[in-house]
Formats: structure tokens, sequence, C-alpha cells
């Protein structure tokens, strides 16, 4: 179970982490959605130098900015949205519910 709770851990801080850049971003006028993009290259190099996964830190970080995204609302958090989307870094990023598009 530590384990269990480590990771969960790391993954809340990967989300923190991310949130808190593009919410940082956003208050100083900064490029969101580039600073979305780049949170989640971050994530994935960082679980790729110290040997986790690097789809479940993509996962994280978009998350992360994703929740950034909704305080932001408009079209800068459609922005945000759309720039952590699909693969990045060669990492497929799945974005986990409640944040999944609706169809």
């Amino acid at each position: 179970m530590p384990d269990q709770r480590k990771k969960l851990r790391q993954k809340q801080h990967r989300v923190d982490t991310s949130k808190g850049l593009v919410l940082g971003a956003s208050e100083f006028g900064g490029d969101v959605a580039s600073v979305a993009k780049n949170a989640v290259l971050g994530a994935i190099e960082a679980a790729k130098e110290i040997g986790v996964s690097a789809e479940e830190a993509a996962s994280a970080a978009a998350t992360g900015a994703i929740e950034a995204a909704q305080k932001i609302g408009g079209e800068t958090g459609a922005a945000i949205r759309k720039a952590v989307t699909g693969t990045i870094g060669g990492i497929k990023v799945v974005i986990k519910s409640p944040f999944k598009k609706k169809k």
C-alpha cells in the first residue's frame, strides 16, 4: 500500500504543478496554451529520467492544465484543452474523466 500512496502523491504533484504553471501564466498574460503543452512535455521527460510511466505523467500534467482551463474559461480555456490533447512528445495523452470532451 505505501507504493500506491507514493504513486498517488506523485500524480497529485504533477497535477498541481501543471495547474499552477498555467494559472500563473494566465495571471501574467503569458501564452497559457504553450505553458500547458510544455508542462506536459516536462512531465514526460521527468518521468523518463526517473523511470516512471510517461503516459501517466502526461495524463496527470494534462489534467492539471485542464483544471486551470476550467478556472480560466472562455477561448483561453479551449486553447489549453486543445494544447494538451493528442500526442505530445511521442506520448498519447489520455484525458481521464471528468475532463473528457463531450461529443
